[in-house]
């Protein structure tokens, strides 16, 4: 029994699908994160163990191909992030042809009904792309926590944190958002000043983690906190922002990550605005259907097979 095996990589998790070529899942698992530089040091455990985990009992020597869309893997990193693909496959004994691409390159193809249009994704991180004939013709954004990133999941929990980091500090208006945050992030109150408190639980954060507090700030707005629903809807205006770069007109876009396919408040009024413009939208919920589909083209096999 032959399969291909597809991993989507990203801040928050890494997810693998094995499927024969029939179409038949073999096997799914999703694990930690898989940014490298969102995600710390385990991110090669994490892979290890998502693909194992898709396959099962299938003997490695029955994959056909691997193909992993990984956040992280654009120039600036991409010949690190391909050796640590090529040495984690060869660990767990696969020597199938294998390729790495980028988070978005899946993400648009498991969701676009054809090969052109928009890109608009918000997880841990956020980024806008425009591809022709599958080919990335622009990108916005997806620079990281420490340089953009605006909108993503990462933004709405640090803006949060430092809302109630402001609040507790006297600097800004009251919020439940302390109560709500630090209720999420377990802050024991040890030294008799709740600030030094937030500042030991928070100072580890990685971006994931961070990214981890949007439903607690769902949550705090849902409840009637008047600034945490202001960070999502600002959410919302910065990935819209983020978009208009690189678009060119009414096109069809693919809206992918937790965020947009989970917050109501962000994924709304995106979709509203971006219909005001006559664009087509559509939910990309399965990123790792695009891995799959490159997977299958790679082996040689019906390139629709994740359709």
């Amino acid at each position: 029994m032959r399969v291909v095996v597809g991993v989507d990589a990203g801040g928050s998790s890494t997810r693998a699908l094995a499927v024969t070529a029939d179409g038949t899942v073999v096997g799914e698992r999703r694990t930690g994160g898989g940014n490298h530089r969102s995600a710390g040091t385990e991110v090669s455990r994490h892979f290890r163990e998502a693909v194992a985990g898709a396959l099962g009992d299938v003997p490695t020597a029955q994959v056909a191909a691997v193909v992993a869309g990984v956040a992280g893997a654009a120039a600036a990193a991409g010949d690190t992030v391909r050796k640590r693909v090529a040495d984690d496959l060869a660990a767990l004994g696969i020597g199938a042809p294998h390729a790495v691409v980028t988070d978005l390159d899946i993400a648009f193809l498991g969701g676009a009904p054809g090969d052109d249009g928009l890109l608009l994704l918000s997880g841990t991180g956020a980024v806008a792309a425009r591809y022709a004939g599958r080919r990335l013709e622009a990108r916005c954004d997806g620079m990281g926590w420490r340089l953009g990133d605006e909108g993503s999941g990462w933004w709405i929990g640090s803006r949060a944190l430092r809302a109630a980091a402001a609040a507790l500090d006297g600097r800004g208006a009251p919020t439940a958002l302390v109560q709500r945050i630090g209720t999420a992030l377990g802050v024991q109150e040890l030294s008799g000043d709740l600030r030094q408190d937030w500042i030991r639980t928070v100072a580890p954060l990685t971006a994931g983690q961070v990214a981890a507090l949007v439903p607690a700030v769902v949550a705090t707005a849902d409840a009637g906190d008047a600034l945490a629903a202001t960070i999502l809807a600002e959410a919302a205006e910065a990935l819209l922002g983020t978009c208009a770069v690189v678009s060119t007109g009414p096109a069809d876009v693919v809206l992918v990550g937790g965020v947009l396919t989970g917050v109501d408040a962000v994924r709304q009024p995106v979709t509203q605005a971006l219909r005001s413009l006559g664009h087509r939208v559509h939910l990309g919920e399965r990123p790792v259907l695009g891995a799959l589909r490159l997977a299958a083209e790679l082996a040689g096999w019906r390139p629709d097979l994740a359709r």
